[in-house]
């Protein structure tokens, strides 16, 4: 209202972020019967993928670590990019001539009737990703940056005060912050995945086919930025000092965390899936089981001193899953013609599903049941593991899937509070949540009143058995670790659902089709 300010900030310039990239790609295949009861596809894909270009012509940023030096007006010290140094290329990363993609599948009639069939396949898969160097930020690449003067006043100044150059420039290093996503100028790796399965297809009687499958997934060269952190405090390094400033601590003082973007991400999924499907004249139904475990590096990053503290069950990882889907017709019952308006060609058609639940601790608040905020005496992580780059983590002292209550999931006395250079574990035991249950019907008939009229009556429910499923909700705090300060845990509830979700949906359709 006074046309006074506080602070002022301003970017050096806007940047506007415009990459593209072309992707050439040609394969080859083969179909080859080698006799009547085995059939063979072979065939290889042939990709060039570069990351994508600054269409403006600076380039995405990189970390050279001889271009560094600790002087407060320097400018972005360590980072390049390519319209500064020509020999960085403007992606970021170099760029490989070519993949090599194949891909097998076989087919075997066991005994020439083509009732018992076994399949089989493998193939590779390349993937970039979105562009943009890999997740490489927008600012950064093209050495935009924002720096703030603050007025120091409490009454504010003006902008013409400003301008006039009354209060000092902050130095460069006041928005020398975190950097997150540079490009590797020594990789070209892209994200690799191996798909395989195995089935075994055998033809029952009654019209029944029974398939039991191998299916894996081998997920290599996965883009990530958290595990190469060349700014990082180490571990332990500040456990004498854990409220001291961190940037003594750190490889390059003058700024705070500098992660390389990378494609060394991994998980594996594997699976036994089996499905059974009928079908006949009047009636279909169709039925399938997974039994599965997808691993991998946490979906975020805890520990990004040693990897393998991170791989372990996924936050999507789901061990039992059943699906059930049917339709039936009943056909002609009443004779009558007026009768069978009401009794003839009836419909019924719906669906079963069900779950088994999430694994708890990757779908708490920050992966560790929000213990940062509730760690006793007021601590924080960096007083535990001595670095802001790893959090505190819970210690177990026995199994927190037995001794439980109703609706209890985890055992509360099993969760411990970590002390100084003593952390929990990174990735614990597997605990899942509850469930999931839900049922679909749908009931309808159709009257048919000419060749080309009729009136269709149809009767549908969700969840139509108004079955409750209980779940944890999004940061519920019966997640939560609560310690006091002598270290005990004080959330009761701890583990403990009491929330419910789902309720039967109904509605009545009349159609008429003309």
């Amino acid at each position: 209202m006074t046309g006074r300010v506080s602070n002022y900030s301003q970017n050096n310039f806007n940047n506007v972020g415009r990459n593209s990239s072309w992707e050439n790609e040609f394969f080859i295949q083969d179909s080859w019967k080698v006799n009547r009861r085995l059939q063979l596809e072979i065939g290889m894909r042939f990709q060039h993928d570069p990351q994508a270009d600054d269409r403006y012509g600076l380039g995405h940023a990189v970390w050279i670590p001889s271009a560094w030096n600790p002087s407060t007006t320097a400018v972005l010290p360590g980072i390049q990019w390519h319209s500064i140094n020509p020999s960085i290329p403007n992606t970021g990363y170099p760029t490989r001539p070519i993949f090599f993609v194949p891909r097998f599948g076989e087919s075997f009639d066991v005994f020439g009737n083509g009732k018992t069939i076994i399949r089989g396949g493998i193939g590779m898969y390349r993937y970039r990703g979105a562009t943009g160097g890999g997740g490489v930020s927008e600012a950064t690449p093209t050495g935009s940056f924002t720096s703030t003067l603050s007025t120091f006043t409490t009454q504010g100044s003006t902008l013409a005060a400003i301008d006039s150059g009354k209060f000092p420039v902050p130095s460069y290093s006041s928005y020398q912050l975190a950097y997150s996503g540079l490009a590797d100028q020594n990789s070209s790796q892209l994200s690799m995945t191996w798909t395989y399965n195995f089935t075994v297809s055998q033809q029952l009687p009654k019209n029944i086919l029974f398939e039991a499958a191998y299916v894996g997934t081998m997920a290599r060269h996965l883009s990530e930025n958290a595990l190469h952190n060349v700014n990082a405090v180490p571990y332990g390094a500040m456990l004498a000092t854990p409220t001291a400033s961190q940037y003594p601590f750190r490889p390059y003082s003058n700024y705070s965390d500098i992660s390389i973007a990378e494609f060394d991400g991994y998980s594996n999924y594997n699976a036994l899936q089996l499905n059974a499907n009928y079908r006949s004249a009047h009636s279909f139904w169709t039925a399938n089981y997974t039994y599965s475990k997808v691993l991998g590096l946490t979906s975020t990053i805890i520990d990004p001193f040693n990897p393998s503290n991170d791989y372990g069950p996924l936050n999507f990882d789901r061990r039992n899953i059943f699906n059930l889907a049917y339709s039936h017709e009943f056909g002609q019952f009443a004779k009558n013609r007026f009768a069978g308006v009401l009794a003839n060609d009836w419909h019924i058609s719906g669906t079963v599903q069900m779950q088994t639940g999430a694994m708890l601790q990757f779908n708490s608040t920050g992966n560790n049941f929000n213990l940062v905020s509730t760690l006793p005496n007021k601590q924080t992580s960096i007083h535990i593991t001595g670095t802001p780059n790893v959090i505190a983590m819970p210690v177990l002292t026995c199994d927190p899937t037995r001794n439980l209550g109703a609706n209890q999931y985890l055992n509360a006395s099993c969760f411990a509070a970590p002390t100084p250079g003593h952390n929990g574990a990174i990735v614990e035991p597997e605990a899942f949540g509850p469930g999931f249950f839900n049922t679909d019907l749908s009931v309808f008939k159709t009257i048919r009143i000419s060749e080309h009229k009729s009136v269709q009556f149809r009767a549908e429910a969700f969840n139509f058995l108004n079955h409750p499923n209980k779940t944890f909700t999004g940061g519920d705090p019966n997640l939560n670790l609560v310690f006091n300060n002598a270290a005990q845990q004080t959330n009761a509830l701890f583990g403990t659902v009491n929330s419910k979700i789902g309720h039967r949906i109904g509605q009545l359709a009349l159609k008429f089709y003309f």
